[in-house]
Order: structure tokens, then sequence, then C-alpha cells
């Protein structure tokens, strides 16, 4: 049921028309001329049956489309509701005899609409098949609905510059279906029945924890403390382990999926590779957080590779499960189950830090202090209560030495090292341990202190 070209069904109208002009009683004179133009095209004594606007049928939208091809949208008809706008035109030389023959015409075809509500292949009027030729025996049929078009609207419909608005009338042609592409596959036949029940139930995540260590100023025994969700800097073993708690999280292939809207790859989640070391049972999950992912690519069947950087921030965290059953027919079929997000906290990693030795500065490496994605708005330094600044790129521009702050500054070197000054004067007392704190996309680096000189 379905049609190449549009013009056919105007076709298909105008010869119910011209055939109900022959056997109305309405009608004495020669048929007219009926055409599909508006009304200002219009010959001296015709009709025009013009389609004005084409509309999308919503009840059509959503049908699944057959075969097994991809972007399977173009296998499925296009459904069309079609807009026509019925006009009559008489030039007749007779005084006032003009409007009377556009009344008759327009009377005349109107009921002509209302007589043949649908048309099929079997429509016949006046002994003639009226459904044009080149779409017959395609299970075609329109349906024919008047529109009650306001007379105060009516003239928006009509756009004929200066000239007087003409006698019109209003009608909708549902449903056509224009051909779809040929497919390329279908799905074979169902010989053999196969039902796989998965008593673990789709993966579901409560929470994540990992243990940060850290040495506090005069206590020699390292400290620990958990943190829920988990707080973590990338690549810094035993504290980059994180602990998922939750259920349904063993399968045949268990993966770590990451969300960062906030990074250029918002749009696609990034997938961890064998260095996470994920290890899975039911109800945990462990992972060792590394500096890089591989970026999910759209299509699910081509093999990850495009590596990203996990940078400081605070992401979506996914544990898509991988479960492989045996079909009736011998083939191995995967079924995948994606649980809920619950949010990671990748912190700054501070690997050291230097003090002044013949210099005014302190020197961090860590990771990660520069990228593309981080702006450096985003990063915060603290000393204590104190907050340093990043001088703006003109003030450095200006600068004899742009690696070398000034009091109260913090610069960003490159990926893996800044340097900060104290603030001048300094509220500092020499001989002091003072917490600094990293802050990036709101996550705070692990506790760190230095020692005021």
């Amino acid at each position: 049921m379905a049609l190449s070209d549009l013009s056919y069904v105007t076709r298909t109208l105008i010869e119910l028309l011209n055939q109900s002009f022959i056997v109305s009683n309405a009608w004495q004179a020669t048929a007219p001329t009926i055409v599909p133009e508006p009304p200002s095209r219009l010959g001296s004594n015709g009709l025009g049956l013009y389609l004005y606007h084409v509309q999308e049928n919503a009840a059509y939208k959503n049908l699944p489309a057959p075969g097994g091809s991809r972007n399977a949208i173009r296998f499925n008809n296009l459904a069309l509701t079609l807009y026509y706008q019925l006009s009559a035109n008489s030039e007749s030389t007779q005084e006032n005899e003009a409007a009377y023959v556009e009344q008759t015409m327009i009377g005349v075809a109107m009921k002509a609409l209302h007589d043949y509500p649908e048309i099929n292949d079997d429509t016949r009027v006046n002994g003639v098949q009226v459904m044009h030729a080149l779409i017959r025996g395609l299970n075609n049929h329109f349906k024919i609905a008047f529109q009650p078009v306001p007379y105060t609207e009516a003239v928006q419909y009509w756009t004929a510059g200066t000239s007087p608005l003409k006698l019109s009338a209003y009608y909708e042609v549902t449903v056509v279906l224009l051909e779809p592409e040929d497919m390329l596959s279908r799905a074979g036949r169902v010989l053999t029945y196969g039902v796989h029940t998965f008593v673990e139930g789709a993966p579901q995540l409560i929470n994540s924890q990992n243990i940060v260590t850290y040495n506090a100023p005069g206590i020699l025994e390292p400290r620990q403390v958990k943190t829920q969700p988990a707080q973590v800097a990338p690549n810094a073993l035993p504290d980059s382990t994180i602990t998922i708690l939750g259920s349904g999280m063993r399968g045949d292939r268990v993966e770590l999926l990451l969300l960062g809207r906030w990074t250029s790859w918002n749009n696609q989640l990034a997938v961890t590779d064998n260095t996470w070391n994920v290890q899975s049972q039911d109800h945990v999950l462990t992972a060792d957080v590394q500096e890089t992912a591989l970026l999910l690519p759209p299509d699910p069947d081509a093999t990850p590779s495009t590596a990203v950087q996990i940078l400081p921030g605070i992401y979506g965290m996914q544990v898509r499960v991988t479960r492989v059953r045996v079909m009736p027919d011998g083939q191995s079929r995967n079924f995948v189950h994606t649980s809920n997000q619950i949010p990671l906290i990748i912190t700054p990693r501070i690997d050291s830090i230097v003090p002044p030795g013949g210099v005014s500065y302190f020197s961090v490496q860590g990771y990660r202090w520069q990228h593309a994605d981080l702006d450096l708005e985003l990063i915060q330094l603290y000393l204590g209560p104190t907050r340093l600044f990043h001088p703006s790129a003109e003030v450095l521009a200006l600068r004899a030495d742009p690696d070398v702050p000034e009091a109260g500054e913090f610069v960003v070197i490159d990926a893996t090292n800044l340097r900060f000054h104290l603030p001048n004067p300094s509220n500092f007392e020499s001989g002091t341990n003072i917490p600094i704190r990293i802050i990036i996309n709101g996550a705070e680096s692990p506790p760190r202190w230095i020692l005021i000189p």
C-alpha cells in the first residue's frame, strides 16, 4: 500500500471530479476544466484542486521497520496527510453570471467529494475506475474529509496578491504512503524457541568507596579515611583502587563505563581497558583507576580504540554486564545489561612538592594541571584558608619569565608541573605545616602539607 509520486493522488481526485460533472444533474454545460492549480492560475472557466500543504501522519511514525538493517527508518513507508484547496473561477460576460457559475461548480465538486469519502481500486464514477492506473493493485485507499476552516481564517490559505478572495473549500486526504527503500536484509523465521532466565537481574549500584592514606604532620603512623562516593586520584595505588557495592555485577564480561558531561566527549561513554583490572563478584566490584580510558564508538559492534584522558572532576559511573547464552541453533548471543549511574570523583594527584631552594617558589608535580578540557579558571589552589590566584594570559605575556609566580600566585607550567609563591606579607609562621589543597572541577586533592621555610 504505497506510491512513489504524490501527483497520482491529485490525478485520481481530478478524475473523480471530471466524471462527477458528467453525471451531475446540476451541471448542464460542458464539463469545466479541472486543473491542479491555485485560484490565481485558473483559466476562464475552470475548477482548481490545489495541493497546498503536506504533513506527516503521526499515527504511522513509530511503526517498527521490517528486516535487520540499521537506520531502518528508510525501510518504512512515509505516511502523509495531504491538504487541498478547491476553488472555482468563471469569467462569464453575462451580468452577475460569473459568481453563479463559480458557486454551481463548487457545489457539484463538494457533493462529489462528499459522496465518495474513500477512494480505492473499486471506486467507479460514471462507470470509470477513478484510481490512477499506475497506482492500482497496490492496495492504496484514500480517505477524503472536508475541513471546517472558519471564514475568518480562510483568507490565510490563499495568497493571490491584490485579487479578491475566491470561493474555496478545503479538504484533507489521508493516508498517503510513499514507498520505502527495498530491504537489504530480513530476520529469519523462528523455528525453535529459546527461553533464558537471568536470576541475577540487571546490575544495580548502591555506592562507591575507596581508602585514602595520608601522613599527618607530627604523626609517624599513616592515617586512613574511607570516602563515599569514591574520591580517588588516578594511578596512585593502593589508594586508586575503588570498590563498588551493588548487585548483579557478575557475567561473562564486566565493564566499567564513565560519563564526563563537562568533557569534550560528553555525548559518549568511555570504557575501562585491561589496565583498570576490573574484578567483579555479584555484590562487589573493584577497579584500579587509571589516567586513560577508551571512548566507546557510536557503532556498538566496533572495538573501542580512541584513548581519552580521565581528568580531575566529577563523573557518572555505570557497570555494563554482558552474559552469553547459546541459542537453539547453536550460535551464541550476547545479552547486555547496564546499571544505574552513581558518582565517581577523580581528584588531582600530588606526587611531590619541592620547597624553595635558591628560588622563591614551591614546585608541585602531579596529575593533571593542563588539558584542552581544563580551563585555568577551574583550578583553585589554597594554602590553609588562603587562596592563591593564577595570573591572566595578558599579565603573563608582559613578564620576562612567565613560569615564575609572584607573591600570592600560582602558574601552570605543563600537564604535570605547577609552581606557587607564598603570599607577601605571609601570615604563615616559619617552621609550621600548612595544608595545601588543589581543587579542579570541584574535586579536591588528597590531604598534603607543606613546611613553611
